[in-house]
């Protein structure tokens, strides 16, 4: 008969067969097994590729990134353009010329104007302020209209071509207070250059305000008066309480004073620089001294054009400058004798008494 083996306890059979472990545990061990080898193998499988490929795209990124030009990069041999005359800056390659000429032309009140033009060293695109002024513009034929951006501002831009079959493209940015006006002709290939073209036009801005007259001169506003929103740096304007206007415009009821400065042309008295001579037809002037607060006033009273428009004119020099105080009234002020005799001339003159140089 064959010996029994005696039975053992469960803490028996784990001490005498310690790395057998039942059946059911050695199958989720060898899932287990399987499972992580797969997990591996994935692994594996992505640093493989990343290394492949990962990186030659990174490679061919990181090479795109340097050749392709920026617009810094492309700004980097650009140089500022400055002009003092009229007071703004524009962005041009290193390379372009640039001319400027201060003209002596009698046709201007200030006497003389400035030319400035910017070109590229083959002359393929020229950037001038005067071209425009030299050709035909009569419109033969009118080209697409765009919008142009000069700096912060945003201007129509009209191309066209004229009579002669000259292109006349150009933008001109106007009535921007205590800023002078600015022209931008454009002339060579603009279809090649465009591009370049606006991205000069987009860096233009101005570098300063032009002075207001309110420091140069003192005045007190006459009681019921106001001063007017104009751009103080070409004139001062005020009105009285009763003042209204229509048309062209013509002065209904009320009076306006303002207040001009020009620069002092040394070839003309007072009395013909302000003269209103060159610009209106005149049919009647009369002219006589006047002083206020000690100043010395060459006053002249003039009615021009064909609606009879009268203007009371004080001027006096000072710094080399042309300083005009001018009173115009309502229909009735048409004589010298008629515009002292308004309640306006008491205003008039009490404004003038009060007027002080800085």
């Amino acid at each position: 008969m064959e010996a029994q083996k005696p039975i053992e306890t469960p803490q028996e059979q784990q001490l005498s067969h310690p790395l057998t472990p039942p059946v059911a545990t050695q199958k989720s061990n060898k899932n287990a097994l399987v499972i992580i080898g797969i997990a591996a193998l994935v692994i594996l499988v992505g640093v493989v590729s990343f290394y492949l490929f990962g990186n030659r795209q990174t490679s061919n990124s990181e090479s795109a990134s340097v050749n392709a030009p920026s617009a810094s990069n492309q700004k980097s041999n650009w140089k500022t353009y400055t002009n003092t005359y009229y007071n703004f800056k524009l962005d041009i390659p290193k390379d372009w010329k640039v001319e400027e000429k201060v003209i002596k032309d009698k046709k201007y009140v200030t006497g003389e104007r400035q030319t400035y033009k910017l070109s590229s060293p083959n002359g393929d695109l020229t950037i001038d302020n005067t071209s425009i002024f030299d050709k035909n513009n009569h419109i033969k034929e009118q080209l697409p209209n765009t919008k142009i951006q000069l700096g912060t501002y945003t201007l129509d831009r009209y191309p066209y071509i004229n009579d002669d079959n000259q292109r006349i493209d150009y933008v001109q940015l106007l009535n921007v207070k205590r800023q002078d006006e600015v022209t931008f002709a454009f002339n060579g290939d603009i279809e090649k250059n465009n591009d370049l073209l606006l991205e000069i036009l987009k860096s233009f801005a101005y570098t300063k305000q032009k002075p207001s007259l309110d420091e140069e001169i003192s005045y007190i506003i006459p009681a019921g008066w106001t001063k007017e929103d104009t751009d103080t740096s070409l004139g001062l304007s005020f009105i009285s309480s009763d003042f209204h206007e229509e048309g062209l415009p013509t002065i209904i009821t009320g009076a306006r004073i303002t207040i001009n400065k020009s620069k002092k042309d040394p070839e003309k008295t007072l009395a013909q620089q302000t003269s209103p001579d060159s610009i209106y037809g005149k049919w009647s002037i009369a002219t006589r001294s006047a002083t206020f607060n000690s100043i010395p006033f060459a006053n002249i009273f003039a009615c021009a054009g064909e609606f009879g428009r009268c203007v009371d004119y004080y001027s006096t020099e000072n710094k080399g400058s042309v300083w005009t105080i001018t009173m115009t009234c309502n229909k009735g002020c048409d004589t010298k004798t008629g515009i002292d005799g308004t309640p306006y001339a008491k205003d008039r003159d009490a404004f003038l008494s009060s007027i002080k140089f800085k």
